[in-house]
């Protein structure tokens, strides 16, 4: 429970990490990941969510070794943006999108492409207020990997001592174990 605990309060810590690039980007219209994420619909998928948020979360909640996947080396390439080295341990990929995308299933076809050419059994699209996770054949989200980021800080801000009782904290726990 206490591991459970650590782990949700790593991504809170990440999330709460930027906001200076909050107000940078949202022209200081926005300083929290709250708001920024609640009203902000920025192209920010390469400069923020992709370098920044999702490269932390990889790294300090998912424990990925930065030496254990590849970025994609162009926004123009025709690659997910990060592929373990051994997809053969690690069967996924990732998908990042900017806050501008608010429907993350509208790029299930380039995610299911991706998970075909690259052999994996799952595909991962986030935009860092939401995170899906697809298989390659059914066209929906499996449900019990698929959480929003936006209500789990929202849930941990208002009730951190009963934030593991909550459905969405859970799907998050099952994604990151």
């Amino acid at each position: 429970m206490k591991d459970n605990l650590k782990i949700i309060q790593s991504t809170i810590k990440i999330l709460d990490r930027y906001s200076k690039l909050y107000e940078k980007i949202s022209h200081n219209r926005f300083g929290n990941y709250l708001d920024y994420m609640r009203e902000g619909n920025f192209s920010d998928e390469d400069d923020f969510i992709k370098p920044k948020l999702w490269n932390d979360f990889l790294i300090d909640v998912l424990k990925f070794p930065k030496d254990e996947f590849l970025s994609e080396f162009s926004p123009t390439a025709k690659t997910p943006d990060f592929i373990p080295r051994d997809t053969n341990i690690h069967s996924f990929i990732f998908e990042i999108k900017g806050t501008d995308t608010k429907a993350l299933s509208s790029h299930y076809n380039q995610l299911s492409s991706y998970i075909k050419s690259c052999g994996v059994k799952w595909g991962v699209i986030t935009n860092m207020r939401e995170l899906e996770v697809y298989e390659s054949l059914p066209k929906s989200p499996l449900q019990e990997y698929s959480f929003s980021f936006l209500e789990l800080y929202t849930n941990y801000k208002s009730h951190p001592k009963v934030i593991l009782d909550y459905p969405n904290t859970k799907k998050f726990l099952a994604f990151v174990r």
